[in-house]
């Protein structure tokens, strides 16, 4: 018998607001600061890949575990207000990792990357040729307006980068380039973006040297020693204001590091320091590396054998851990004390936890989209406008998309062009543009509103 709360995938979304959770038989969203349910979704089979887009209804989920919910080459796109699967991409090989935007869905098999137009053609636009990548290695900046991508070259070490926003052109300080990082020796085995992005950190698969990089010009920046024996890297996080960064792996410590010293620009309120070797000073003459490195100036336990995602809250000194083992660990760091000591652990339940964790009474998370043109509380709290060309070229585009499903794996098929109350897509989309007027809305409150695709 399958375990329904068996965790197969865990992924924060943009802001770290929310966290996913993939299992053997659906998904689960939750508010990373309350720990509240917001969707719990019974889709029968095992989700093994979940991202979220932003704040918003939309996620792209990959099937896996014991009994997959979908093929490992198949990507669906979800959007929980109509409560079914809109698109569906088809690979040659497995689907390793995939990150998503509101204009491009960037997808990671074995040896390519497979970049998607989400607004007008709904096609893959572009493909990119990497090396071996079986961790699925890639990252992007998880400012919603920034579409730095960046993942591993044909030469093992090497990372590329690149803004896939604007023509396919990077722009570092106005000036268009692709950034080729020599990184490390052997494989990458993880990389990570900051929300600004101008700062990248990866790691190889040895896993006891995260190394940071200045995107502008690709000099490194830190180099951050998680420890001295091999282990697998789960999670980097960079916080918000990229002034500390955590690392998790399948040891049973998690890491964290200050970004703020004499180095760099990073500025911050704090007076700790990362460890350093006390032969620090004469390292570089001997030419011994793991004395020139930094080591973590604060800790925190978790069990072993667990996989753990981490998330920094800077303002609050705070990280937020949970792990495969359904653990949400909240802890808090000491930026005043002296370094290398244990964060104190504030919380550690279960995700699990019917009465802690229970959904918002009256939240009713799964309305079609005819239901919510008729909502006038909606209608003024909509975050994005939907203009009438991207409502008519999702008519098109799905209707050409059909007649070219059978030509080729890779196109995009739909999987349900009507709804269970017998209306077309069209339909749906026309009652949509004649009774919704969407205002532009600053408050970023799930409660108050759904944000619409555009897709």
């Amino acid at each position: 018998m399958v375990e329904n709360n068996q965790i197969l995938y865990l992924s924060f979304n943009f802001d770290n607001s929310f966290f996913a959770v993939g299992t053997e038989t659906g998904f689960k969203v939750y508010l990373t600061e309350t720990l509240k349910l917001k969707f719990d979704r019974n889709l029968g089979g095992g989700i093994a890949l979940i991202q979220m887009l932003n704040d918003s209804n939309i996620f792209c989920l990959g099937g896996g575990g014991k009994s997959p919910k979908y093929a490992p080459n198949k990507l669906l796109i979800w959007d929980d207000i109509q409560a079914k699967e809109v698109l569906e991409y088809r690979f040659n090989s497995y689907v390793l990792n995939c990150k998503i935007k509101r204009e491009r869905l960037f997808v990671v098999t074995h040896d390519e990357i497979s970049i998607i137009d989400l607004i007008e053609t709904m096609d893959v636009i572009e493909t990119i040729k990497t090396c071996e990548n079986i961790y699925g290695a890639c990252s992007i900046s998880k400012d919603p307006e920034n579409y730095l991508f960046a993942w591993p070259d044909t030469n093992i070490g090497y990372i590329e980068i690149k803004n896939f926003k604007n023509d396919n052109e990077f722009i570092i300080d106005d000036v268009q380039k692709t950034q080729h990082i020599q990184a490390h020796k052997n494989m990458v085995e993880i990389i990570e973006i900051n929300f600004k992005g101008n700062k990248l950190a990866s790691s190889n698969e040895k896993g006891n040297l995260i190394k940071i990089f200045d995107i502008n010009n690709g000099n490194l920046i830190h180099e951050l020693r998680r420890g001295t024996e091999q282990a697998k890297i789960y999670d980097i996080s960079f916080d918000i204001n990229d002034n500390y960064l955590a690392v998790s792996s399948d040891r049973p410590t998690i890491h964290i590091f200050t970004l703020i010293n004499e180095n760099n620009n990073n500025k911050g309120n704090n007076d700790v320091k990362n460890t350093k070797s006390m032969f620090n000073g004469i390292s570089k003459m001997w030419g011994v590396k793991i004395l020139q490195s930094e080591w973590s100036f604060a800790q925190v336990k978790v069990p072993s054998n667990s996989k753990s995602i981490v998330s920094l809250f800077s303002d609050q000194n705070k990280i937020v851990i949970v792990n495969n083992q359904g653990k949400y660990i909240s802890a808090v760091y000491n930026t005043k004390s002296e370094s290398n000591v244990e964060c104190k652990i504030t919380k550690n339940i279960s995700i699990f936890n019917k009465e802690i964790c229970k959904m918002k009474p009256g939240l009713n998370i799964s309305r079609s989209l005819s239901e919510l043109s008729k909502d006038n509380n909606l209608n003024n709290s909509i975050k994005k406008s939907i203009s009438n060309k991207s409502l008519e070229k999702s008519i098109s585009n799905k209707s050409n998309n059909q007649n070219k499903e059978k030509k080729n794996e890779d196109s995009i098929s739909d999987l349900d062009n009507s709804n269970k109350n017998g209306k077309s897509l069209k339909e749906k989309i026309e009652e949509i543009k004649n009774n919704l007027k969407p205002e532009k809305f600053d408050k970023k409150s799930f409660e108050d509103f759904k944000e619409i695709p555009s897709i």
